[in-house]
């Protein structure tokens, strides 16, 4: 008699078995590849982005031990379409909006860019939406952080000020032009802008951070905070960054206890670094903005699963700590949208039945709701 072998999630996780998936676009004359796969050295998915063959972004998707061997593939799979739908949807809005006169889906538009580290195309849609709204400030100011991911520090100065020239108090513009001085390792102006910012907003982690981090960085190796009053004003700076983070460590705070050589600091705030870039809800606030100007320009070509997949992603995100108040009201918004399918089954069903009372009720919530759709979309 033969045995069935139980397969184990060794087995299972084995180079032979591990999934993998494909997709090449063309847009242009670029060729844009994606390709999604598990790592089992990480216990978790990856989704990695290639413009002309070369590596622009990755993304991980974590699974639990029961993910893995339930049903691995297709979730993979899940994630790979998902994904390679959204490339193509990004590139098909870019043709509809590209002679509107609406410099804010060019803005938001270059946001999904930016959020998948494809700069040149970030940097093409921030500048429509420049010349579309010239007084727009957003626009200057994420083409100022595309110029600082390219390594173009003059240039990020030069969008930073263009944007604080339109609004002086907008704490992000003035924290964003002080990280382009610490590129440029102009501690100085970097901690006069840094301050400014935490001014206007007192919580501000990431802020913080590199206040501190500019205070580490104009301090010897061979320092101590009993000889230098830059690494305790760097202790101070590290300390706040972390009340104001989400995300709580007994072994971070025990390190708070100990630090006192610049070694000290700096571990603390490489960790720092890596908590904060962990929550960091950037992308997914993109991916927000986006299916904003979906819901406005093209609600009727939105699919049933389109909206659920998306229900689900900023779900998943609350759960994880990016629970802002911009991601609840996208949320507030996308089940908004989500339930003009009921409405929709709701008529056809009553329609079939010749249900003229429910008809009527239906009718009434189908015209409020469009409504009020229409008019958190105007």
């Amino acid at each position: 008699m033969e045995h069935l072998k139980i397969q184990t999630e060794k087995d299972i996780l084995s180079p032979e078995n591990l999934p993998e998936f494909k997709d090449k676009k063309v847009f242009g004359d670029r060729v844009y590849t994606i390709k999604t796969g598990f790592e089992s050295l990480e216990s978790c998915g990856v989704i990695r982005l290639f413009k002309d063959n070369k590596l622009i972004s990755s993304q991980n998707i974590r699974f639990s031990s029961e993910e893995v061997n339930e049903n691995l593939k297709g979730k993979l799979h899940h994630y790979h379409k998902a994904e390679a739908s959204l490339l193509d949807s990004i590139f098909q809005m870019k043709e509809r909006i590209a002679n509107l006169d609406d410099g804010e889906a060019d803005f938001k538009l270059g946001m999904v860019f930016l959020g998948m580290d494809l700069l040149d195309e970030a940097e093409e849609q921030f500048n429509q939406a420049i010349s579309k709204s010239p007084e727009f400030s957003q626009p200057h100011n994420l083409l100022g952080l595309v110029f600082l991911k390219k390594g173009k520090n003059d240039s990020a100065i030069k969008a930073f000020q263009s944007a604080l020239k339109i609004n002086s108090l907008y704490a992000d513009f003035l924290h964003n032009y002080g990280c382009a001085f610490l590129e440029k390792k102009m501690y100085r102006e970097a901690i006069s802008q840094l301050e400014k910012a935490v001014a206007i907003n007192p919580r501000y982690q990431e802020a913080f951070l590199n206040l501190g981090f500019a205070y580490l960085e104009q301090t010897e190796i061979s320092c101590d905070i009993f000889n230098s009053q830059n690494l305790i004003l760097a202790l101070n700076y590290f300390k706040k960054a972390y009340k104001y983070g989400p995300r709580k460590d007994k072994a971070i705070a025990y390190m708070f206890q100990r630090a006192i050589t610049w070694e000290d600091l700096s571990r603390i705030y490489m960790i720092l670094k890596d908590l904060l870039l962990y929550t960091d809800s950037f992308r997914i606030k993109s991916i927000c903005e986006y299916f904003s100007l979906r819901f406005k320009y093209e609600p009727e070509s939105l699919e049933k699963k389109e909206v659920e997949d998306y229900l689900l992603l900023v779900g998943k995100n609350l759960v994880e700590g990016k629970n802002y108040p911009d991601l609840r009201n996208s949320l507030t918004l996308a089940h908004l949208y989500y339930s003009r399918y009921f409405v929709l089954l709701s008529l056809k069903n009553f329609e079939q039945k010749e249900d003229e009372k429910n008809l009527s009720v239906v009718k009434d919530i189908g015209q409020n709701l469009e409504l009020l759709l229409s008019s958190i979309s105007a």
